[in-house]
C-alpha cells in the first residue's frame, strides 16, 4: 500500500510538472518573423545575389537598429523580388533563426530557389527587395521541405517551378526516392491532380541553365509575335510569350533557358509570327548578354515644324535604323513641339542617336538633330541653364508674336511664348533655357511677328560671334 501511494504521489507530481511546463511555454513569446521586425523598424537589410539560381546564393546584410538584443526568423517561403526585371525572383527554402546583439551588423547566407523559370539566373551583385508575406501553395511546399530537410536537393527547385511556372512534374526526381515521392505527391495535391507515379529511376537531379538574349531592330509593327526556344531537334522547349503586338524599335529580350539535357546543349531562340521567323540566334552556355544602357533620366526633346503635318517622331542612328518610336501618325501644327524619351527605355551603348520628325504623307525628314542620351556623352556635354531678360520698346501692338531661343544654325532651341498679343510700350520678357552645346556656343533670343519678321533680338551666349 505504501508503495502504491508513493507511485501515485510521483505520478501527480509529474503531471503537475508537465502542466507547469506547458503554462510556461504558452507564455513564451513567439519568435517574430523578418517581415515583423522590418515593419517595426527594428532592422535594416540589404539582399544581394552571390550568383546562381539554387543553394546558398543570397547574402543578406542586417543591421539591428535597436538598443536591445534581437531574435527573428526568416521563414521558408519568404520571397525576395529581383530589382532586375529580367532576372528571377528568389524564395527561401530553409528556415533560419537570426540572433543579434544591440546595434550589431550581421551577414546571413540564405538557402534559396528561383520562382520564374522563363527569366535569367540572378547574376552576382544583383539586389533584391523583400516581398509581402503570402501563405500560398508555394509557402506550404517550402515549409514542408524545410522541416523535412529536402532543401539540399535541386529536385526541390523543380518542385517550386512546377507550382510557380507549371513546369512538368516529371522533372521532380532524385536519388532519394522517398523525398522525391513526398515532393511529387505534395505538388500533385496542391495542383488538384492525381498523384503521379512515373516510375523514374533514382538518379542525381541536375539542372542546366543558359543565360542569353536576343537583340532585334523592328522597322515596322509586328502582330501576333512570339518568343520561343527550340532544342536542336526542332522541338519547342519554352514559350516565353505569344500573341503580342510590337511597335517599331530596338528590343533586347533577356531570358533563361533551364533544362535537364547536358551542360553543352545549345538551343535556338526565335522571335516569330505564325507566318515567319523574324529573328533567331543559337543560344549556348557560353553566351554573353550584350550590354545596353537604360536612359537614366526623362529627356525632353524639342523641335519646330514649318507647317501642319502628320508625323512619325522617333530616335534613329546614323544609318537610319529606328531605335525608339516616340509618336506615330501624330498631328503636329506649325510651330514648336516637345516629345519625351522615357527613362525606362533601354538602348545600346556607343551609338550616335538622332531625333527625327518625318512627314508621313511624303516621307520627308522635317527635323533631324543629334541628341545625347549616353551617360558618358552627357558628362562630357553637361546641361547648361541660361536665364535672362529681353527688354524692348514696342512702337505698336503685335499679333501672334513669338519669343524663342535660336542656335547658330538658326534652329529653335526653346520657345518662351508664341501666338501671343503684345501691346505697345516698354516690355521686359524673362526667359530660361537649357542646352548641352558648351559655354562658347552661340544663342540668341528673338521676338518675331506672325509673318516671321524679327521685331527684336538679343545675343544670350557666345556673343563674340
Amino acid at each position: 500500500m505504501k508503495l502504491l501511494l508513493k507511485v501515485l504521489k510521483i505520478g501527480i507530481l509529474t503531471t503537475w510538472c508537465w502542466v507547469l511546463f506547458d503554462a510556461v511555454l504558452a507564455k513564451m513569446p513567439e519568435v517574430p518573423t523578418l517581415h515583423e521586425v522590418i515593419a517595426n523598424k527594428q532592422v535594416n537589410y540589404k539582399a544581394v545575389s552571390k550568383g546562381g539560381f539554387y543553394g546558398e546564393v543570397l547574402k543578406v546584410d542586417f543591421q539591428n537598429l535597436t538598443q536591445n538584443s534581437l531574435e527573428f526568423k526568416i521563414e521558408a517561403g519568404t520571397q525576395f523580388d529581383s530589382d532586375n526585371e529580367w532576372q528571377q525572383n528568389l524564395v527561401v527554402v530553409r528556415e533560419v533563426i537570426v540572433k543579434m546583439i544591440k546595434k550589431e551588423r550581421k551577414t546571413v547566407e540564405l538557402y534559396v530557389a528561383c520562382t520564374q523559370i522563363h527569366f535569367a539566373s540572378p547574376i552576382a551583385g544583383a539586389t533584391f527587395t523583400l516581398f509581402p508575406k503570402d501563405k500560398n501553395h508555394l509557402w506550404a511546399l517550402l515549409q514542408m521541405a524545410s522541416e523535412s530537410g529536402y532543401y539540399t536537393s535541386t529536385a526541390l527547385q523543380s518542385a517550386v517551378w512546377s507550382i510557380t511556372d507549371d513546369s512538368s512534374i516529371e522533372n521532380i526526381y532524385d536519388v532519394d526516392s522517398f523525398a522525391c515521392k513526398r515532393m511529387r505527391e505534395f505538388v500533385c495535391t496542391v495542383k488538384g491532380i492525381a498523384p503521379c507515379d512515373l516510375h523514374v529511376l533514382p538518379r542525381p537531379h541536375r539542372i542546366f541553365s543558359v543565360q542569353t538574349s536576343l537583340e532585334c531592330l523592328l522597322p515596322d509593327y509586328v502582330k501576333q509575335a512570339a518568343l520561343r526556344a527550340y532544342n536542336r531537334r526542332g522541338q519547342c522547349v519554352r514559350t516565353y510569350w505569344k500573341e503580342q503586338t510590337l511597335q517599331p524599335g530596338f528590343y533586347q529580350f533577356k531570358v533563361g533557358i533551364y533544362h535537364y539535357e547536358s551542360d553543352t546543349s545549345t538551343f535556338v531562340l526565335r522571335l516569330e509570327t505564325p507566318e515567319k521567323v523574324l529573328f533567331e540566334k543559337i543560344a549556348s552556355p557560353s553566351d554573353i548578354i550584350i550590354p545596353v544602357r537604360r536612359v537614366e533620366q526623362e529627356t525632353i526633346l524639342t523641335y519646330e515644324v514649318p507647317e501642319e503635318i502628320t508625323a512619325r517622331v522617333a530616335i534613329y542612328d546614323s544609318a537610319e535604323n529606328l531605335y525608339a518610336l516616340l509618336a506615330d501618325n501624330y498631328k503636329l501644327i506649325k510651330g514648336f513641339h516637345q516629345s519625351i524619351l522615357s527613362k525606362t527605355r533601354e538602348l545600346p551603348v556607343g551609338i550616335s542617336y538622332f531625333l527625327k520628325v518625318i512627314n508621313q504623307s511624303n516621307g520627308k525628314v522635317v527635323v533631324s538633330k543629334k541628341i545625347r542620351i549616353d551617360k558618358e556623352e552627357q558628362q562630357k556635354h553637361p546641361l547648361i541653364t541660361r536665364r535672362g531678360t529681353l527688354q524692348i520698346e514696342l512702337k505698336h501692338a503685335i499679333n501672334n508674336a513669338k519669343l524663342a531661343i535660336y542656335d547658330a544654325e538658326n534652329q529653335i532651341v526653346w520657345v518662351v511664348f508664341e501666338n501671343s498679343y503684345l501691346t505697345h510700350g516698354f516690355k521686359s520678357y524673362p526667359y530660361v533655357f537649357q542646352h548641352d552645346a558648351g559655354e562658347n556656343a552661340y544663342f540668341v533670343a528673338r521676338i518675331t511677328d506672325e509673318e516671321g519678321k524679327i521685331i527684336a533680338e538679343k545675343c544670350v551666349q557666345g556673343c563674340t560671334k
